[in-house]
């Protein structure tokens, strides 16, 4: 009967540490993914953004453009889901704007996510010397402000 005892301690021991570490793959894994999908998606906003301000030019500011992005904006709606409205693809276009270079965009997305960009850029619209790779990604600690 002892015996029984402290081979079943033994066996939950053994099985605690065998789901801790397990469950350590696991957590570190889905975290991984989360990273790689911001950062891909926050990338595809931008070249969306960037290829509608190159094919668009000037005509994004008139009526008929107005009326050519709320076209494109409702036929994306309807076939990849809630992300593309009329609010948000002109967003894209002012990120990719602003953000005029892939490359520093794509250094600043391993460390802002999107909603990151679309809170520094009518920040940073209003004092633009910024840039310095924004400021270190703004002094590192700039993110724990932002939503």
């Amino acid at each position: 009967m002892e015996k029984e005892i402290v081979e079943t301690k033994a066996i939950e021991q053994v099985s605690d540490s065998l789901y801790k570490g397990v469950s350590d793959i696991i957590d570190n894994a889905r975290q991984e993914v989360v990273v790689y999908v911001n950062k891909h998606s926050d990338l595809m906003f931008w070249h969306i953004g960037h290829y509608i301000n190159e094919d668009m030019g000037y005509k994004q500011y008139s009526a008929y453009g107005s009326k050519i992005l709320a076209t494109l904006s409702q036929r994306l709606t309807a076939r990849y889901g809630k992300g593309y409205t009329y609010t948000a693809v002109p967003r894209m276009m002012k990120v990719a704007r602003f953000y005029s270079e892939e490359e520093m965009f794509a250094t600043l997305s391993q460390t802002l996510t999107w909603s990151h960009f679309l809170e520094l850029v009518p920040n940073a619209q209003r004092n633009r010397p910024y840039c310095a790779l924004e400021r270190v990604v703004i002094s590192q600690t700039f993110s724990y402000h932002l939503r």
